[in-house]
């Protein structure tokens, strides 16, 4: 009888794994998919709210504030850049200062606002203090409009572009994840005056409705070799002007084309296109490859002359160290703040070979050498390698080694290293942290307010000269914009190097 039981036992156990290991890796990967779901949860909104049923009413004449608010959702969200339009046949701005931005929650104003042609654009943060991300619902800016145009029945609305981004240090997102996930218009009805002395009931007549604008843009090839060039073209309707922005500016032809020319590095080009009936914004993101590795030319093999052989001296090779570097925001390498995250990296810098300087210290931390070299930018694998000579002076034994590359923390290898000296030495990778625009091995103010300075987005930076834009250009990509910004602010954690 206890046999049997005991089989009955053992077989109920064996049922009940199997029930329960299917269902907990199914929570597994739902807990999993949760994290994963985490980013683009902000919104961007005015206040007051209206809809199209029920819009806010004025008439000729009045003036009124709408107050533009984000609702962060799961985010913690550190810059906001701002493009918003408006039609400037129904509304104005009103006053010397008509947009003013609550800097107690956005206290440093990298860029604008700039106003003109129906847009209202600019870039504000939390300032260097990433702990003071907004977590809450908060008003970021408030702009005054008057009503200048009757819109009768209709409305007229006031909205967010395409060129729109919120922006988080949150450790769910990485540098340059845009995690703005909708934005809602505001919807304005200007109404007449209404005037005292009765008038005659006129003769209803249907108010013409204003087309949207529409516009269609795209490239001839959206995928080029290093310096290979295509052709943008774009066609618009019910427009009245375009304007190019990111990879190219000026004002452009309602419908049109335009070369690229030779392209060195992927970039995006932007096209918005104004009309009675609005603005419509479009893309296009032109991705460029590596430069190709020249080929070699072989030389001709020389006539083999006769050498007196030489009376053999002891000879005393070099110790050489292999390199391995990870650098944030590039490759395959995320930041502080998400470290394992790094498929919005640039994955295309512009700088492919850079210098790094090994410091080697002994058992009691003293400097027994120093040497510079060059790694080099591998883009299968999202790394810098390279060699580094040590000479010959480098005695065999167990050290601490550090690396520091220009604009970059200076950071100890993992770990206590058995050198041997006269021989090749493979070091395990290190990753470096990005930010350190002066190269005081700190990440401190100074790195940050040369970084707003430098920063050019919608218009020209305050005060930068081309040393400065290098050293603050952190994701290489030949601009210092929002993604340079938010990389050192997920980067600010460390402020020290080792």
């Amino acid at each position: 009888m206890w046999q049997k039981n005991k089989k009955a036992i053992i077989g109920g156990i064996i049922i009940l794994l199997l029930l329960t290991i299917p269902l907990t890796v199914f929570v597994s990967q739902q807990e999993q998919e949760n994290r994963s779901r985490a980013a683009s949860a902000t919104t961007l909104y005015f206040n007051p709210t209206t809809t199209a049923p029920s819009p806010l009413v004025k008439t000729i004449g009045d003036t009124f504030t709408l107050d533009v608010m984000v609702n962060p959702g799961t985010n913690k969200v550190s810059t906001i850049r701002y493009q918003i339009y408006y039609d400037t046949t129904k509304l104005s701005l009103d006053g010397n200062n008509p947009v003013t931005v609550n800097t107690t929650a956005f206290p440093a104003n990298l860029e604008g606002p700039i106003l003109g042609g129906g847009t209202i654009a600019g870039s504000v943060s939390i300032g260097s203090d990433y702990n003071l991300a907004i977590t809450a619902p908060t008003k970021v800016l408030s702009i005054q409009f008057k009503a200048t145009g009757l819109t009768n029945t209709a409305t007229t609305s006031i909205t967010y572009t395409a060129l729109t981004q919120v922006l988080s240090v949150g450790a769910s997102e990485q540098a340059a994840e845009n995690v703005l996930s909708g934005t809602t218009p505001a919807y304005i009805r200007v109404v007449a005056v209404p005037t005292a002395t009765p008038t005659p009931t006129p003769t209803k007549v249907p108010t013409p409705t204003t087309a949207p604008p529409t516009l269609t843009f795209n490239a001839s090839a959206t995928t080029l070799p290093y310096n290979g060039s295509t052709t943008l073209t774009w066609t618009s309707t019910n427009t009245t002007s375009c304007t190019a922005s990111n990879a190219w500016t000026g004002t452009k032809s309602t419908s049109g084309s335009e070369s690229t020319g030779q392209l060195t590095a992927s970039k995006t080009y932007a096209l918005t296109c104004t009309g009675p009936g609005g603005s419509v914004s479009r893309s296009v993101f032109i991705s460029v490859g590596s430069a190709p590795t020249p080929t070699p030319t072989k030389a001709p093999t020389p006539t083999p002359t006769s050498i007196p052989t030489p009376t053999p001296t002891s000879v005393v090779n070099a110790t050489t160290f292999s390199i391995t570097t990870f650098m944030h925001g590039l490759g395959n390498s995320g930041d502080n703040a998400n470290p394992t995250q790094h498929s919005l990296s640039n994955k295309n810098p512009l700088r492919k070979v850079r210098d790094v300087e090994v410091s080697v210290y002994n058992a009691n931390d003293q400097l027994v050498l120093k040497k510079s070299g060059t790694v080099s930018y591998f883009s299968s694998v999202g790394n810098f390698q390279g060699t580094v000579d040590m000479g010959t002076t480098l005695a065999s034994g167990v050290y601490t080694i550090k690396v520091k590359s220009p604009f970059y923390l200076n950071r100890r290898i993992s770990g206590i290293h058995t050198i041997t000296a006269g021989t090749s030495n493979t070091l395990p990778a290190v990753t470096l942290v990005t930010g350190d625009t002066n190269n005081d091995n700190a990440l401190n103010i100074l790195d940050y307010n040369m970084i707003v300075g430098c920063y050019s987005d919608f218009g020209p930076p305050i005060s930068c000269t081309a040393s400065q834009k290098l050293a603050t250009d952190l994701t290489d990509d030949g601009n210092v914009n929002q993604f340079d910004y938010n990389l050192f602010l997920r980067d600010l954690s460390v402020q020290n190097g080792d």
